[in-house]
């Protein structure tokens, strides 16, 4: 309410037809209204400014109500729609700290990789995740005292939220191998174990994910890394390179500045399984698919995790005959099909055999080309159904079938490709 005090001439006058009035003489009358009917008053009247005038002083009032005021004010919260402690000094909450006394209850069912003898805080930390509470009491502190004007207010059936606090940011480190180096990102990771704490990569690009987890001990440190395929080319490739580098030198380490943070030397049989077993494979398969995307500005689709024969042949086949090279396979055994008119006349009688085909379609990683001519030429070989296919031939059959075999003195033979006029189909 809002008083305001109107005083009057102490006269008075008792009327003749006045029945057992009562005058008071020199009394102050007061006339009582609320503050939202002066306001709408106001309002009512365009007095804007009086408005505003009388929210300031209301509000310079309210704010020396804290009872820790200087160091602490009252002011209104937008988010909470209500009064709350606002410190005024620095170091308001280093004289006066805010804490948190309560009696809350866990249910231990929802939260089963919880040990036991950890805090709902430190369980919500290493998870990353939020803890509910059942809240029985609760009331804030600045130092020894109840907020005046707390946040929260206990409330019967209230829940209270356990955020955890983010783990420190990622650093920058290095994966070395050779004259190999990756740069990564490392950051501890989330962990629902007890008593692990696992280091990993934060996506920076590169195209594998390293998990470290160092024990209690201090004596031992596991690792493991996975490929990661939906990246550029260009990191698949950096990765296969590492992977080729740690083959060739039996060691990686992971350094942070100057500072060596792991250092492992694997063991024959470790490198003769998993990532390793096909990185050379792997590392020539993505060097063909970057020459193709160079000569015909194509962009071929993500890599796959299984690498086709047919898909490694091809690529082979068009990065070599872009850069005017021919592909070379050695074989013991090969067939093809051609048309009658693309097949010597005396083949037998020719150590080097060629043959082809023409306006052929293929599809290779998201991209379709035409090769308008591919010439195959065999070295050392010989045709092991001769009599097949000259008689085809002289039918002029489309789709004859060839077999080779290496000529009596050798164990295999080689045979070359070459595609002429690639184009891309777009």
């Amino acid at each position: 309410m809002i008083f305001k005090t109107n005083k009057k001439k102490n006269t008075a006058s008792i009327a003749k037809n006045s029945n057992n009035n009562t005058i008071i003489q020199e009394s102050n009358i007061y006339i009582g209204s609320s503050i939202s009917d002066t306001v709408s008053l106001l309002g009512e009247a365009g007095q804007y400014e009086i408005i505003q005038q009388q929210y300031s002083n209301y509000m310079s009032a309210i704010r020396k109500t804290h009872p820790l005021y200087p160091v602490f004010s009252v002011s209104p919260s937008k988010e909470l729609d209500k009064l709350v402690s606002t410190p005024e000094a620095k170091d308001a909450f280093d004289k006066f700290p805010k804490r948190i006394k309560g009696t809350f209850r866990i249910d231990f069912n929802k939260y089963p990789y919880m040990d036991k003898s950890e805090t709902p805080w430190d369980y919500a930390y290493r998870t990353q995740t939020n803890i509910e509470l059942e809240t029985t009491a609760y009331q804030e502190y600045l130092g020894d005292i109840p907020d005046p004007f707390p946040t929260t207010t206990y409330q019967e059936g209230m829940k209270t939220i356990i955020g955890p606090p983010e783990f420190p940011p990622a650093v920058k480190a290095y994966v070395i191998s050779g004259d190999i180096s990756i740069p990564i990102l490392l950051r501890r990771k989330p962990c629902m174990e007890y008593g692990k704490i696992i280091f990993g990569t934060v996506p920076n690009g590169c195209a594998f994910e390293l998990n470290i987890t160092p024990h209690n001990d201090g004596q031992r440190t596991d690792f493991n890394i996975t490929n990661i395929y939906n990246c550029d080319l260009n990191a698949c490739l950096k990765r296969e390179q590492l992977y080729c580098a740690i083959q060739k030198t039996k060691n990686m380490s992971i350094m942070i500045g100057e500072k060596l943070l792991l250092e492992y030397t694997f063991t024959d049989k470790e490198l003769t399984n998993g990532i390793f077993a096909g990185a050379s494979m792997i590392e020539r398969f993505i060097e063909c698919l970057l020459i193709i995307e160079r000569h015909t500005k194509c962009k071929f689709n993500q890599l796959k995790e299984v690498i086709t024969e047919e898909d490694y042949t091809m690529a082979q086949i068009l990065a070599a005959s872009l850069e005017e090279k021919w592909y070379k396979e050695t074989l013991n055994f090969d067939e093809l099909r051609c048309a009658y008119d693309r097949i010597p006349d005396d083949i037998n009688n020719f150590q080097n055999i060629s043959v082809g085909t023409s306006n052929i379609d293929i599809s290779l990683y998201g991209q379709r080309f035409i090769i308008e001519n591919l010439i195959i030429v065999y070295l050392d070989a010989k045709v092991n159904n001769i009599d097949s296919v000259m008689k085809n031939k002289k039918r002029n059959k489309e789709n004859i079938l060839l077999t080779f075999r290496p000529t009596k003195d050798k164990e295999s033979f080689f045979k070359y490709y070459k595609a002429e006029n690639i184009q891309l189909q777009t």
